[in-house]
């Protein structure tokens, strides 16, 4: 019988909502539990399960013990085989690597990764060693268990990643029913990329490929890699032009949340006002009252106030939230309607996504379908386009 392998970093998303653009190390996990945070990985895991279990009943899952995937297979009613144990006490990217190579050498259908760019990082590292075992040296992964990446950590730039957990979980259920039909399952390489978290945390950003991962061969419900700002930011007259609309709009309201990228960068210069190009900041009348906040932090600083929020889509893959802004967690989205939401972004962004629609990854369906719909986009001065913005946790994998 067709069978799923499952990997969760169990540590993963915790430095989302306290504003630390990461979750490597002990003491950033540490410093993140202070702030209240908590980790997004296994609540993630569990939402993709739950959707693979709806349209593969009777899911045989192999996975690391506990937190690795097996509290979470469990919960989810699933059939579980522990491939590997960590020792007492936490887990380390050794029990990823360790874990992922258990579930090859089982012999897995297909194979679901809860984490985030990091532990992407870690999986291609075992199926690049994989590869040249088998004499493929080179190929990243040919001929091995597709992948598929439930959106669990901060940034997820990396192309692995379905654009919401129960897309991901529809996304291995499909393999798994090719498997039961005898059928192979076509699979394309994805890009492996990760951030230097420290030189993220002072603001620069430093990204690195890292290999590739085998996916389905068919883009639907697969988010993509991002595009930096020098490969779809436009040029620096319409950037300037675009920024400056946003200021106009940003005069009529005293309290703003800016999010995090060069393109709300330029707004917040545009209006006068510091920020921190990779966090979460927040502007009332005119000045900049709380930089790099945390989710906590945001909380205070807007309370009993309507608060309007300013974004720009991450370029390649039109995500909106859910992507390196989980400082704006579900207590903050909830208080959102859409006429709150500023979009922002340079026609040569919008022509990158080929037309197609913008995503919202909420932490919850509702918060999804309530900020969906169709929405202007400050593109330039005075000038807009009105795209759909979709919620990925509602798409299934039929949408491209």
């Amino acid at each position: 019988m067709p069978t799923v392998g499952l990997l969760i970093n169990p540590v993963a998303g915790i430095g989302g909502p306290a504003g630390l653009r990461g979750s490597d190390g002990a003491d950033t996990q540490r410093r993140a539990r202070e702030r209240g945070a908590v980790a997004a990985a296994p609540r993630r895991a569990r939402d993709a399960l739950a959707a693979l279990v709806e349209a593969w009943p009777d899911t045989p899952v192999l996975t690391g013990g506990g937190g690795l995937g097996e509290n979470a297979a469990r919960a989810a009613g699933c059939r579980v085989g522990v491939v590997h144990r960590a020792p007492a006490g936490t887990t380390t990217p050794e029990d990823t690597r360790r874990t992922v190579t258990a579930l090859l050498d089982r012999g897995v259908d297909v194979v679901l990764v809860a984490g985030g760019d990091g532990t992407a990082r870690d999986v291609a590292a075992v199926y690049r060693n994989a590869a040249g075992a088998a004499g493929a040296a080179g190929a990243d992964g040919q001929g091995l268990p597709p992948v598929v990446g439930v959106p669990g950590g901060v940034k997820m730039h990396s192309g692995v990643f379905a654009r919401s957990p129960r897309t991901a979980g529809l996304l291995a259920a499909e393999v798994l029913r090719a498997a039961a039909a005898g059928r192979a399952v076509t699979t394309r390489q994805a890009e492996v990329v990760d951030h230097d978290e420290e030189a993220r945390r002072a603001g620069v950003l430093s990204t690195s490929l890292h290999g590739h991962l085998p996916v389905p061969a068919r883009t639907a419900g697969l988010q993509g890699g991002k595009v930096g700002a020098g490969s779809s930011g436009g040029d620096a007259a319409g950037v300037a032009g675009l920024a400056a609309e946003c200021a106009r709009r940003m005069r009529e309201h005293d309290l703003w949340v800016l999010g995090p990228g060069t393109t709300v960068a330029a707004a917040a210069r545009a209006l006068g006002v510091d920020n921190t190009l990779l966090g979460i900041d927040v502007v009332d009348g005119g000045t900049t009252v709380g930089r790099d906040v945390d989710a906590r932090r945001l909380a205070d600083l807007t309370a009993g106030r309507r608060p309007r929020l300013l974004l720009s889509p991450v370029g390649g893959q039109g995500m909106i939230l859910g992507r390196g802004n989980q400082q704006l967690d579900a207590a903050f989205l909830a208080r959102l309607r859409p006429a709150d939401l500023l979009l922002a972004a340079t026609p040569e962004k919008l022509a990158a996504l080929a037309g197609g629609p913008l995503w919202v990854d909420a932490p919850t369906p509702e918060l999804g379908d309530l900020l969906a719909g169709h929405h202007r986009v400050v593109t330039g001065w005075q000038q807009y386009a009105v795209l759909p913005v979709r919620s990925a946790n509602a798409a299934g994998t039929d949408v491209a």
